[in-house]
């Protein structure tokens, strides 16, 4: 059922149900990521490969939280479940946006950018994970698909799609079955 039996409203995200069953989850590694991934959003450009392939590798929140979904596989759940369990004395939340965290080179801290043959500084930036169905939800053997996505965040742009880590494979349920 993909819209509220009692409203009709279409229901458009995992978070619209209270329970979901998780089919399947399929994380990317390491080998996945390419060579560049580009900040688009500027004149310059930055590489920010090597900044998500530490995150999949060597993030400790990061693998808990992925390996922690992968645990839901054949399982209903709440459909809070898919979010990260952050402690946000830790982390910062920004909307559906959860920062990762200040470690291990994972901040791109004053960075700089060739701009119209100058360099231009940019500030703190820091790496971000979303996990969402989408504009246009994506379906897999009639099951619905969240993604998970790390983005960077320029101060003066906003968020920006960098790669997607994860997909995950779920039914959306508005009752726990028995």
């Amino acid at each position: 059922m993909d819209e509220c039996p009692t409203c009709y409203r279409e229901f458009k995200d995992f978070r619209d149900y209270p329970r979901i069953r998780v089919h399947g989850v399929e994380l990317a590694t390491i080998y996945q990521v390419p060579e560049v991934i580009e900040n688009k959003m500027w004149t310059g450009s930055y590489n920010h490969a090597l900044n998500v392939r530490n995150v999949l590798q060597n993030d400790h929140w990061v693998r808990s939280y992925l390996e922690g979904l992968e645990q839901l596989v054949g399982k209903e759940a709440s459909s809070d479940d898919l979010l990260p369990k952050w402690d946000t004395d830790l982390f910062s939340i920004t909307g559906v946006f959860y920062t990762v965290p200040i470690n291990d080179g994972f901040y791109i801290e004053d960075s700089e950018v060739k701009v119209d043959d100058s360099k231009v500084r940019r500030g703190i930036e820091a790496i971000h994970l979303s996990v969402g169905d989408g504009s246009e939800p994506e379906k897999r053997n009639e099951h619905r698909i969240a993604n998970v996505k790390l983005y960077s965040h320029v101060h003066s742009v906003g968020y920006i799609h960098l790669f997607v880590i994860g997909n995950v494979e779920y039914e959306g349920l508005l009752v726990p079955r028995a």
